[in-house]
């Protein structure tokens, strides 16, 4: 669950649950002239819902997160609870709450955005002009458009180095060597 906080009764959202008025517990003896006026409100959003909690820490502050289920949508959403930008020291009692199904679920959702993630990389890595693959040349002037051959190095040249686009060299089947820009080329599609 998710503990939220309110200055006032009326800026508790309708049908909030847990509703409670924790302002004589947090009145500060030091500013004795604030206490009447002084009102904390506390409720409960996302009840049975938290399934990962995680903190973002900066260079000065941090923020708080929950990972929450959405019924009507049945998917996962990361929802910020507190930081240390402000005073949210009641919001820190929220906690992983989920029941074991909602937990599978989740296991379930973390699974799918993994194979996501690696078939995502796996097609990087195919359209990736690395050594070994087989190439051809389909722009420049310095080697001929339409030569086919295969990647032997890919790397930097020169002494400016981080201002060029990478060069590589390019193997035809009868031995002969040309040396391009990365951009010259593209993958042969029978890879």
């Amino acid at each position: 669950m998710i503990v939220r906080m309110a200055n006032r009764k009326e800026d508790v959202p309708a049908g909030a649950k847990n509703v409670r008025d924790v302002s004589d517990l947090w009145r500060s003896s030091t500013y004795k002239e604030n206490q009447p006026i002084f009102q904390l409100w506390l409720y409960d959003e996302y009840v049975g819902l938290c399934v990962k909690d995680r903190e973002a820490n900066f260079y000065d502050d941090s923020d708080f997160y929950m990972t929450v289920y959405h019924q009507d949508t049945g998917g996962f959403a990361e929802v910020q609870y507190a930081t240390t930008r402000g005073w949210t020291y009641p919001a820190m009692a929220s906690c992983v709450d989920a029941s074991p199904e909602i937990m599978e679920k989740f296991k379930q959702y973390q699974e799918n955005c993994r194979k996501e993630e690696y078939e995502s990389w796996r097609l990087k890595k195919a359209a990736c002009i690395e050594k070994g693959k087989k190439i051809i040349v389909v722009k420049g002037r310095k080697v001929p458009v339409g030569i086919k051959g295969t990647c032997i190095w890919r790397g930097s040249m020169g002494p400016t180095w981080q201002y060029r686009p990478d060069r590589i060299g390019l193997k035809t089947e009868d031995g002969a060597v040309y040396w391009t820009s990365v951009n010259n080329v593209e993958i042969l599609k029978e890879n």
